[in-house]
């Protein structure tokens, strides 16, 4: 059997009864730190939508992934190097992408990008090989002189490739580069690339960098193809 329990009035809680003065301050005080707080977040709103719109005009008037990716790629190069230059004739590869960023309107990779991977791809192949290195002891810079693509294949939206570079002759100004774009799945050449790079400091020759890395180096005879390439890039530069 249940028993009933009567609970008396003098069993439950006292009620504290306030100063309405204290009350007063109270409400007071909350109120102003939700005020506070109310105000804090409309000025990180404020704050992030200038961050917005700054990244906005910055992604509308600079190409930033280009830059991003160029440092980014940069400073790993130079972490990943090894101590000591590899051969002057040393293959390097350099893997890529497709996104949507480099789509055409045939969902394809753009032309464009073709070369610009091509870039990227040298950008790794002069750090790896110390050629930059080379280069800031002899105080010289080096610039794209010219290139020369054949584009064979297309690269669809997110299909690997890799881009494979190599030095295949040289003169008394400018490095000549071989690049071969070969998509992964199928290892398949989807574009070769030919690039002339040219020394900004008339006093240092081509040769100079490479005695400086490899000791004395001697040039290979150019491919038929790179020796075309010089031929009629003389005649275009008579003919302007």
């Amino acid at each position: 059997m249940k028993q009933n329990k009567n609970v008396s009035k003098s069993d439950s809680p006292p009620f504290v009864d306030i100063d309405p003065r204290v009350r007063s301050d109270l409400l007071s005080f909350f109120q102003k730190e939700f005020q506070k707080l109310i105000t804090c977040k409309e000025d990180m709103v404020l704050e992030w939508l200038y961050v917005g719109i700054c990244t906005l005009f910055l992604w509308v008037l600079f190409d930033v992934n280009y830059f991003v990716r160029a440092i980014s790629w940069g400073y790993i190069g130079l972490l990943i190097r090894n101590r000591e230059p590899p051969g002057p004739f040393t293959t390097q590869c350099f893997g890529g992408v497709c996104l949507t960023s480099d789509l055409d309107f045939m969902f394809r990779m753009n032309s464009g990008r073709y070369l610009r991977e091509c870039d990227f791809a040298r950008f790794d192949f002069w750090i790896q090989s110390h050629v930059y290195k080379a280069l800031k002891t002899l105080g010289a810079t080096i610039t794209n002189k010219a290139a020369y693509i054949q584009y064979r294949r297309s690269i669809r939206l997110m299909e690997r490739f890799h881009t494979y570079t190599k030095l295949v002759f040289w003169d008394e100004k400018s490095f000549y580069l071989e690049q071969k774009m070969i998509r992964a799945k199928d290892n398949v050449i989807c574009a070769v690339n030919y690039t002339c790079h040219t020394l900004t400091n008339p006093s240092v020759t081509p040769q100079d960098v490479l005695n400086k890395l490899y000791g004395r180096v001697e040039c290979p005879p150019a491919p038929p193809d790179v020796a075309a390439w010089i031929l009629l890039a003389e005649l275009a530069s008579r003919n302007t």
